[in-house]
């Protein structure tokens, strides 16, 4: 036996990830200068609308840069995200230009999705 459906919903929820790079000397300078640079990126998104419950720190990391042959750390370069989820989806643009404003160097997204998905799925 074998079966298949298919369900048409309109999403009424977007996430959207917004990230920072940033690069020091040493890991520390890296690491602070990152952790300022995203305070203001999840500032503008706060301004912008964006609850404080719908942010999420999404990745973190810190890494050595090296030179070509990898036998010399030169730096390091310091990586960090965080979602917004948007439940007004004609927000979205003016979310992502206030994330953009802020420093985000990287935007992924938007991510469309109901947000009664989950309560659909409980129900069957």
């Amino acid at each position: 036996m074998s079966g298949s459906g298919s369900i048409a919903s309109v999403p009424d929820t977007a996430t959207i990830s917004f990230g920072v790079t940033t690069q020091g000397k040493t890991a520390a300078a890296a690491f602070t200068s990152n952790s300022a640079d995203i305070a203001k990126v999840i500032a503008a998104l706060k301004a912008a609308g964006v609850a404080p419950k719908d942010l999420q720190t999404q990745y973190l990391s810190l890494s050595p840069r090296t030179n070509d042959t990898g036998d010399q750390i030169l730096g390091f370069t310091a990586f960090n995200s965080v979602n917004a989820t948007i439940h007004d989806l004609s927000r979205a643009g003016s979310v992502i230009d206030a994330g953009v404003a802020a420093g985000a160097d990287t935007v992924n997204g938007p991510s469309l999705s109901r947000s009664d998905s989950a309560r659909s799925i409980a129900r069957r």
